[in-house]
């Protein structure tokens, strides 16, 4: 089972992501520079209107959650180009 990123360009110009990954509250995030095979390399340009998901096996994720002490609760996220960071608005119980 796989837990997964979309990030969606709604703005009118493309955008690169320079990378992804889960945030595990506090100062931990969960990234990982092996990404399945079907997964689209980075660092990625996302077209104006388009969207790109990422995907990371759920197992890996809660081994990285509990590494860190964390509750299992996570929030994905994309980096920018940019150095902004894009996060999902609430987090999600794994």
């Amino acid at each position: 089972m796989y837990l997964s990123v979309t990030a969606i360009n709604e703005g009118r110009a493309a955008g690169e992501i320079t990378g992804w990954g889960f945030d595990l509250g506090g100062d931990w995030n969960a990234f990982d520079l092996r990404p399945v095979p079907w997964q689209t390399s980075l660092p990625a340009t996302l077209q104006a209107g388009h969207r790109l998901t990422f995907y990371k096996d759920v197992d890996w994720i809660k081994s990285e959650a509990r590494t860190a002490g964390r509750d299992g609760e996570v929030r994905g996220f994309v980096d920018l180009a940019t150095g902004r960071v894009k996060s999902r608005p609430r987090q999600l119980d794994l």
